[in-house]
């Protein structure tokens, strides 16, 4: 398990993601779509990284603030909102983003 992988592993980030997840394990793509306000594919292959973005609840588990960040100007994505990103399918860079800012608050 790499650095990123084991930071989304933390008990709290698991707990803060629980609701998103099937009983075993794997990413629910309904809950998530209702969450992000996406229409998803059950393999759609970003499904990963938006449970990763879906961490950010663990500092605040407001999903309407959650769904206000995503569509917030951030100057770290060249002052884009994560939204737009992810509906280009570059969930991985909000990813990061979201593992760096979880990095920078102790996680």
């Amino acid at each position: 398990m790499n650095q990123d992988e084991s930071l989304f592993a933390l008990p709290a980030i698991v707990s803060a993601t629980a609701n998103l997840r099937r009983t075993d394990g794997s990413c629910d793509p309904a809950k998530i779509q209702n969450l992000f306000g996406l229409e998803i594919a059950p393999s759609a292959p970003d499904l990963q990284q938006l449970l990763k973005i879906s961490s950010l609840l663990v500092l605040n588990p407001d999903p309407d603030n959650f769904r206000n960040w995503l569509h917030t100007l951030n100057e770290e994505l060249d002052n884009e909102p994560p939204i737009a990103l992810i509906n280009v399918g570059r969930a991985g860079v909000v990813a990061d983003l979201v593992g760096d800012i979880l990095n920078n608050r102790g996680g």
